[in-house]
């Protein structure tokens, strides 16, 4: 185990932990998702379907990815008042047999806005909780009811004995970006913030809220000398990362452990050890630095923002808040100055950051002027946020990146081996092989299938593995189910020589498939806007290129194909009408599959 220490100031220390990756590969992370939707009367229109589509989105997701089940989701429907919906008292209702989606369809608006009436409905289940807790909120407005109470919240889900994380997603620039902020920091675990403007943000964001959500991050605790244990939250490779704050930030010579969990009257503790300090010229302390400013930026918003007009101090205080943004932007030019000598990845981290220090300092001076408003609010918020998230979400990308490569090395390995030895059993250990990887990592195979799927081709290995995930793909995409199929399996079924059916009934599955994920969009695209073309047409961008669309009856392609011209190319939309308008015409601008059967 190593603890490790890097001191930024007198009075702020970021702290780094790494424990043995064995010891997190034994806590599985299962999830109970608490959602929070807010049917006031301001949410009519576009806000509750933009929430619909949201909601449905993640929830689907989920599901699909079996991080939770219908049971572990429940649902806090809030307006004037709050009416609660656990899936578990709801047997029937699915999200394979649409049961979800249909009851969401029928979710009206009305009312006004009271969040306490959500925060005592979800403190009063908080008891019948045994997992780690994901709540989000989707609201476009601000309370209305004169009694917002959330310190109470606050102080329940920090209490809990699990790990609990709120997330915030508010619609329009109406809603309270002061109080969505504050809510993704009353949990054990920091969550995230959205700011969606507009309908064809929601796919993109939700991508990102799901891979938050089914991130493998395992909660442990810490405790420094004799300071009350605090949740650290540790990623795939057993890091985590913590800020101490003026007297808690002297750690030199006390002792640190970490505990597994926080049972009354006993210290389970896994690991004590000294801390040694990270000095200013090592790599390890630009990668504490800038994990420090991406959350001294929210931090500072949140304050800033909570300011009152009439508070004497605020000038005062905003001034020096100015300073330490300052000296925060001044650690970044030294950074990037020395380009030639630090990682791509480190630098481009930086710049993000720097940009967002600039807006900040805007938002700083309309705070000082007195003009700030709530989007703006909204919008430094959602930038500092994603900063965050993206670091996150390529550190787990690259960590299953250098697990294919891995494989693939590993395996070339064996190949290698294969030539020079023939007392070598080779096809019995590829076999052994082949059975602990499908054990260990059945999930990052099923998750990865394309790379899977690319590597098995090339080097002839999880051949049955492969061929099993496309047969039974291949029987969903034949039954009532197929909506459930994954993007990228049903990509490599599209271009498998095993799906022998009728190009026109592919067609409409994958119509249908693409629908599915948007709940909320009208099944007649000739009365799609702009924004629901383009959202649905990156939708399918993968799977339009892999359509036998010259082996339709010409009736076929004018009543199905021709509806969704707009979201063909232009190109393959002209040859396509050549093709079926002029006999004997063969396209040449375009390229022709052959037929599948």
């Amino acid at each position: 185990m190593s603890i490790r220490y890097y001191n930024y100031t007198k009075g702020k220390t970021v702290l780094s932990l790494n424990v043995p990756q064995a010891v997190l590969d034994n806590e599985h992370r299962a999830l109970s998702l608490f959602i929070c939707l807010d049917i006031s009367g301001s949410m009519s229109g576009s806000p509750i379907r933009q929430a619909k589509d949201a909601i449905l989105q993640i929830m689907g997701g989920l599901i699909e990815r079996n991080v939770l089940a219908e049971k572990d989701i429940t649902c806090f429907f809030f307006q004037s008042s709050c009416q609660e919906v656990r899936f578990s008292d709801h047997p029937d209702m699915l999200w394979a047999n649409g049961g979800i989606k249909r009851y969401f369809d029928d979710v009206r608006p009305g009312g006004g806005t009271n969040f306490s009436a959500a925060f005592s409905s979800i403190i009063k289940n908080l008891d019948r909780i045994n997992t780690d807790l994901a709540i989000i909120f989707f609201t476009d407005g601000q309370d209305t009811s004169n009694i917002l109470e959330d310190a109470k919240i606050e102080t329940a889900l920090k209490g809990t004995s699990y790990s609990t994380e709120v997330h915030s997603i508010g619609f329009t620039k109406d809603h309270d970006a002061k109080l969505l902020s504050r809510l993704t920091k009353y949990g054990r675990k920091e969550g995230n913030f959205l700011y969606i403007r507009s309908s064809d943000e929601i796919v993109g964001k939700m991508k990102t809220t799901l891979q938050l959500l089914e991130s493998s991050y395992k909660t442990l605790y810490v405790k420094i000398g004799d300071e009350t244990p605090q949740p650290a939250n540790f990623d795939d490779e057993g890091v985590a990362v913590l800020i101490l704050n003026d007297d808690a930030s002297s750690v030199e010579g006390k002792e640190v452990k970490i505990l597994k969990d926080l049972k009354e009257g006993e210290e389970n503790y896994i690991f004590e050890s000294l801390p040694s300090q990270i000095p200013a010229g090592d790599p390890m302390s630009i990668k504490l630095i800038i994990f420090l400013v991406q959350r001294e930026i929210i931090r500072l918003t949140n304050e800033i923002s909570n300011y009152e007009e009439d508070d004497g101090s605020k000038s005062e205080r905003f001034n020096q808040i100015l300073a330490e943004i300052n000296a925060y932007e001044e650690q970044l030019n030294t950074i990037t100055s020395k380009k030639s000598s630090i990682s791509s990845v480190i630098i481009q981290q930086c710049l993000d950051i720097k940009s967002t220090v600039l807006k900040f300092k805007d938002v700083l001076s309309e705070g000082l002027l007195g003009t700030l408003t709530n989007e703006k609010i909204a919008i430094i918020n959602d930038l500092a946020y994603s900063n965050i998230v993206r670091q996150k979400i390529t550190k787990r990308k690259l960590i299953s990146h250098r697990f294919c490569d891995k494989l693939c090395q590993d395996f070339a390995t064996f190949y290698e081996q294969k030539k020079f030895s023939i007392k070598l059993d080779f096809e019995e250990v590829i076999s052994y092989l082949e059975s602990q990887l499908i054990k260990q990592h059945h999930k990052w195979l099923h998750e990865n299938f394309e790379l899977v799927h690319r590597t098995s081709q090339q080097h002839g290995i999880l051949v049955d593995f492969c061929t099993d995930v496309i047969m039974n793909m291949l029987e969903k995409f034949l039954s009532d189910d197929f909506c459930e199929i994954k993007e990228e399996v049903l990509v490599e079924l599209l271009k498998s020589h095993k799906l022998k059916l009728d190009e026109f009934e592919i067609w409409n599955r994958v119509l249908k498939w693409g629908l599915a994920k948007h709940p909320s969009l009208n099944p007649d695209p000739k009365v799609w806007s702009p924004k629901e073309v383009e959202a649905f047409s990156m939708t399918l961008k993968d799977i339009l290129p892999l359509i036998r669309f010259f082996q339709f009856s010409s009736d076929q392609f004018t009543n199905s194909v021709r509806p969704y011209r707009k979201i063909l190319s232009e190109d393959l939309y002209e040859e396509l009408i050549s093709y079926y308008m002029i006999p004997g015409y063969k396209p040449t601008s375009v390229v022709v599959l052959p037929p599948r059967v």
